[in-house]
């Protein structure tokens, strides 16, 4: 799962020396050494499309029209749906073909999240240059401490678009939870503002049918670490805070 993991956000694959159209011979059979002809009239000069045609291709093979991980509240689900449009398939078919694959990937994409495990290997196996590129972000936090993840949205300059919010999950119910969003995401941590405020709830799953919040203890026992690992990336960010 590793190995899966690394090759699926890797900034660097271990792509093939990109393939050229003027291919003229292959080898078939194990060991066979007699060259094959190969009719280049069937192969497809992909890369001399002009590039805006090229990245309409990549529009329709790489993007998902909603956030990737939207519907995958479990961490092997997210895993699998990024794989899905990242196609390694396709994008591995050359170097350039993957670097301009990945530019549109994380660039026009969504991501979401709901445990920190996934969102703290994604951030980190992309690395800083493709964490510039990404746009859109949301994270629905329920337990743990999640400083670490929080102070990599530091270097993800250029969101158009970023949701926390504090979830609080139904009791038996992990598709059902109650969020409170964190007020002004994006201008906490790319911009100046400093003050933690969370928003109206909203409700998701089953919980849209309940009259009532969760009592104020359990919705406290979610938002306070939160507040925590927020507070501690700004008090980093003036240099009160060492780890």
């Amino acid at each position: 799962m590793a190995s899966e993991k690394a090759s699926l956000f890797a900034t660097s694959s271990p792509i093939p020396a990109p393939i050229s159209v003027a291919l003229d011979s292959v080898l078939i059979g194990s060991g066979a050494s007699a060259p094959v002809e190969v009719d280049t009239r069937f192969i497809f000069p992909f890369l001399k499309l002009p590039a805006e045609i090229r990245n309409r291709i990549y529009d329709l093979v790489f993007v998902s029209d909603d956030y990737i991980g939207a519907n995958a509240t479990l961490t092997k689900a997210f895993y699998h749906e990024a794989a899905k449009y990242r196609n390694l398939a396709f994008a591995s078919a050359c170097r350039q073909i993957y670097q301009e694959s990945a530019n549109t990937f994380y660039a026009k994409n969504g991501f979401e999240f709901f445990y920190i495990r996934p969102f703290l290997e994604f951030l980190e196996a992309i690395g800083v240059k493709r964490r510039m590129l990404l746009t859109k972000l949301k994270y629905n936090y329920s337990n743990g401490t999640p400083f670490v993840v929080l102070r990599y949205l530091k270097s993800c300059k250029n969101l158009a678009g970023l949701e926390i919010s504090a979830r609080v999950v139904m009791t038996n119910r992990k598709t059902s939870w109650w969020a409170y969003p964190l007020k002004d995401a994006k201008g906490f941590f790319l911009g100046s503002n400093s003050v933690i405020e969370f928003g109206d709830v909203r409700k998701f799953g089953k919980a849209g049918q309940a009259s009532k919040e969760p009592p104020l203890a359990r919705i406290e026992t979610v938002k306070s670490p939160l507040t925590e690992s927020l507070m501690k990336v700004k008090r980093e960010e003036s240099g009160h805070y060492k780890r």
